[in-house]
């Protein structure tokens, strides 16, 4: 699948092949521009030794941008180095009660992976709608402390611990 941003070409986009039980999730991985393929074992090799990987993943009503960098290469610092940093930002879009493409719920988190675990140093979410009950709901909710929405950490971290699981499943194995 061919993907891009803001009309000009990103990159290719390839099936990651069954993730935990999971369907198959298309996506994005660039290093230095070029889009390399997940399940291509050349293309692995080059991903585990960048200092730098810009990965996108599209589906189950989100699309998500993860970039990850390390000093001396991302397999080498997850498992023995210094870490890697990461900044993520994942976009959700499929709400049941208000179903719009406009309705969005942004969360963003930043930290540090490092063997098998993970940092979260900070994380932030917004709503945008130009639904007004829509935004007014979950802003609200975002801001609760025992409210099920007060899912900005808890979704910080699940997305967080995803990409963990990719890197060290998939481009780390």
């Amino acid at each position: 699948m061919t993907v891009y941003r803001q009309g000009k070409l990103l990159g290719e986009a390839y099936n990651l092949e069954a993730y935990h039980g999971t369907p198959l999730l298309p996506t994005l991985f660039l290093v230095n521009g070029k889009s390399l393929n997940i399940n291509d074992g050349n293309d692995r090799k080059l991903l585990a030794a960048a200092k730098r990987i810009d990965f996108y993943d599209f589906g189950r009503s989100r699309i998500g941008h993860a970039v990850f960098t390390a000093p001396n290469g991302i397999c080498q610092d997850m498992k023995h180095g210094k870490g890697v940093s990461y900044k993520l930002v994942t976009n959700y879009i499929d709400f049941p009660d208000y179903p719009s493409p406009e309705n969005i719920l942004i969360i963003t988190a930043q930290g540090k992976y490092e063997q098998d675990g993970f940092m979260l140093d900070s994380t932030e979410s917004r709503v945008t709608s130009a639904n007004k009950e829509f935004a007014r709901k979950y802003g609200e909710a975002l801001k609760s402390k025992n409210g099920p929405e007060t899912r900005q950490v808890n979704m910080a971290n699940a997305a967080s611990a995803e990409k963990g699981r990719l890197l060290a499943d998939y481009v780390c194995r």
